[in-house]
């Protein structure tokens, strides 16, 4: 098996200058006041199959077996729909629902930010939303047609649907031929004896710091921006997304450590590919600068970024948002690529590593650059740590919180603007308009802990939103 070197570490080898793709890629959402507002041509597919060839079984299993206090479990179908209807025991037309799968509800699940307390919260509370009943997802997972995640609650809208939809149980503590996560291992120092060494004499800690920073080499050495959400990204995806064991965290030989993952990877898994699991969506937001960062966190009310500033989402199949300061995206495999008011300037393919996405989502370091002593300190200490690779490998530190651009915030996940001169109407702008650099933050940077926003896109048409609150 190939060491890492021998993978050309897939975490540069997706990331790569794409040959083939159109010079205008951004399609325009529409927005609901002018009555043209329009999912993607691919959500819009993946849900017309979902909720004609997929949803009505399972809405007629739910209705027909759910537990309504009713004895005589084995009765005929007829003879139970019969009872429901006339007893009015569910409170809606039962006959109705079975034989109009369009009339179905419409619901979607949004999970909040809170770090690991976000992911665990459901199955501590063996929440009816994500827990498991009879080994199975319970009802509203099975039935959802999205489901959002920011923060803590990206990771685990991320790893659940890049592991193939396991009960969340199996996800978290293994089992049903899960790994589980490995939440015992701290994110940095993930030993627990931080001065053991390895077979080969090595510092264990060490050597896994060596392998994300010499990832993260990979990345720099495409000239593609980079900070320490790149590192932070790798972290997570140790911990948190299939291929790494605690037999080979530590290991460098013939293991990418989910390096090569991508967003769009989610489009291959068996659940996914056959319309068997909710429409996933992980969200950020967009920051212009630290001028402006400063100057909302010092007003009143107080926030990380303007409230108004446009919440980003990365689906599948597109990147961008139906906030009316963007209403657009672009194909997601393209995430992070540089246009000019939409036409194609370098187009870049694999960006949207997993690890990043879901580290992009959960980026809230930025909220430490207005309090000037705990950031000088952080910095001095990220300095110590990955400073001088970083110096031996670029022309600037990048550990400064001053470029008005973004080009040298470590802070901040960075993506090249796609939507770079894009004005989204005559009378709206895009914040983020004339930064070459897109900074993306953490997905509650808003105010919004629970990413209900996304779920409530008239063209989504959705009736019932189910929140799953584990804010830390």
């Amino acid at each position: 098996m190939l060491g890492r070197t021998g993978l050309v570490l897939a975490f540069a080898a997706t990331l790569s200058l794409a040959q083939n793709q159109s010079s205008y890629f951004i399609t325009r959402t529409g927005s609901p006041p002018t009555h043209n507002q329009k999912l993607a041509s691919r959500e819009e597919e993946y849900l017309k199959h979902r909720c004609g060839d997929v949803l009505p079984d399972l809405w007629s299993d739910y209705l027909l077996n759910a537990d309504y206090g009713l004895t005589g479990a084995s009765l005929p179908a007829e003879v139970k729909v019969d009872i429901l209807t006339r007893f009015n025991v569910t409170g809606y037309n039962v006959t109705h629902l079975l034989n109009n799968a369009s009339t179905h509800p419409r619901i979607s699940i949004a999970v909040s930010g809170g770090g690991y307390s976000s992911n665990v919260a459901p199955l501590l509370r063996e929440s009816l939303v994500l827990g498991v009943q009879d080994g199975k997802l319970t009802v509203a997972a099975e039935l959802a047609d999205y489901i959002s995640g920011l923060s803590g609650g990206g990771w685990l809208v991320g790893s659940l649907m890049l592991h193939d939809m396991p009960t969340l149980f199996d996800l978290v503590l293994g089992g049903g031929g899960q790994q589980g996560w490995h939440l015992e291992l701290d994110l940095v120092t993930p030993d627990p004896d931080y001065l053991a060494l390895d077979e080969a004499g090595d510092n264990k800690d060490g050597t896994y710091l060596d392998d994300i920073t010499n990832d993260w080499a990979f990345k720099l050495n495409t000239s593609y921006p980079s900070s320490f959400v790149d590192i932070y990204g790798r972290a997570l995806s140790y911990h948190l997304f299939p291929g790494t064991t605690l037999d080979n965290f530590y290991a460098a030989t013939g293991e990418d450590h989910a390096a090569g993952l991508l967003w769009s990877d989610i489009q291959k898994t068996t659940t996914f590919s056959s319309y068997e699991s909710p429409l996933p969506l992980v969200v950020s937001t967009s920051r212009v600068n630290f001028t402006e960062q400063e100057r909302s966190q010092t007003g009143s009310p107080p926030s990380p970024i303007p409230q108004s500033n446009t919440q980003f989402e990365f689906t599948p199949f597109t990147f961008g948002s139906f906030d009316p300061t963007l209403m657009a995206h672009i194909p997601v495999e393209f995430a992070g690529s540089y246009a000019n008011n939409g036409t194609v300037t370098s187009c870049w393919e694999g960006v949207q590593n997993a690890g990043f996405v879901v580290g992009t989502s959960a980026a809230l370091f930025n909220n430490l650059e207005v309090n000037t002593t705990v950031f000088n300190n952080i910095t001095k200490a990220a300095e110590a740590i990955y400073g001088l690779f970083y110096l031996t490998n670029t022309s600037s530190s990048g550990l400064t919180s001053e470029s008005e651009t973004g080009e040298d915030d470590f802070t901040v996940a960075k993506w090249g603007n796609s939507f770079y001169n894009f004005t989204p109407s005559d009378s709206v702008a895009f914040e983020s308009a004339q930064n070459s650099v897109l900074q993306l933050t953490d997905g509650s940077e808003n105010l919004e802990n629970i990413p209900l926003s996304p779920l409530l896109v008239k063209a989504r048409g959705q009736d019932l939103i189910l929140a799953v609150d584990g804010s830390a």
